[in-house]
């Protein structure tokens, strides 16, 4: 019987014993981790870069290059929208890549698929009108509309200043506060207006060009644009 209770309380001692040393252990290791989280702060405040070193180590530096703004310089078009073209069953959509944004026309009915036109030729032409150089990798167009099947219109936004008549008046003081307004908000920068052909490859400078009302896209305009209704 004794021996039995000896065996017992030798059990009870070692089980203890072994609860402590665990217990100083975890301590011990919870002391380590403190210091190493203290260390990579002080690195951090001290301007040194953090690298992948251990377990539990973060590298900021790497992860800062997969950042959204920095995935937009890697990843250009993705999908493409189309654009249908009235009076056809053709479309255009635009593809942007390392080598600068291309503009296509698609036939399904036909399965073809061509450039409406040559990049490289078009910033030779847009140069030499707007007397900005310009380059098939770069060029400035934008708002492309087609008005038939065959013809599109397109603008051109130049770093020259656009001219302003001084003979023009104001009414009001209002109106020339709201027109004083508008100048601070909209582009100064003189507008260039192109036509180009679709089936001869010809582009022509729209000189008296006027552009339509854009009405917003939740209202609808009556024709004589005197009427919208919500």
């Amino acid at each position: 019987m004794n021996t039995m209770l000896n065996d017992f309380r030798s059990y009870i001692t070692s089980l203890t014993l072994f609860a402590v040393l665990a217990i100083l252990g975890g301590v011990a290791q919870l002391s380590a981790q403190q210091q190493e989280v203290e260390i990579r702060l002080e690195r951090r405040g001290s301007g040194a870069s953090n690298v992948v070193g251990g377990s539990g180590s973060a590298n900021f530096d790497l992860a800062a290059r997969f950042a959204p703004y920095k995935i937009q310089e890697m990843v250009h078009s993705t999908t493409v929208s189309p654009s249908w073209i009235e009076g056809s069953e053709r479309f255009w959509y635009e593809w942007e890549n390392s080598d600068g944004t291309f503009y296509n026309i698609v036939d399904p009915v036909r399965g073809t698929k061509s450039q409406l036109f040559d990049n490289d030729r078009i910033a030779a032409e847009l140069t030499r009108i707007t007397l900005d150089p310009w380059d098939g990798q770069h060029l400035p167009i934008r708002n492309i509309r087609f008005i038939d099947e065959n013809t599109l219109q397109f603008d051109v936004e130049s770093s020259q200043d656009e001219d302003i008549d001084e003979e023009e008046e104001v009414d009001t003081e209002e109106e020339q506060e709201e027109e004083d307004t508008d100048q601070q908000e909209r582009s100064d920068k003189k507008m260039y207006y192109f036509e180009y052909d679709v089936g001869t490859q010809t582009l022509r400078e729209l000189e008296d060009y006027e552009s339509p009302n854009n009405h917003p896209g939740w209202a609808n305009v009556s024709p004589d644009g005197e009427t919208v209704v919500f």
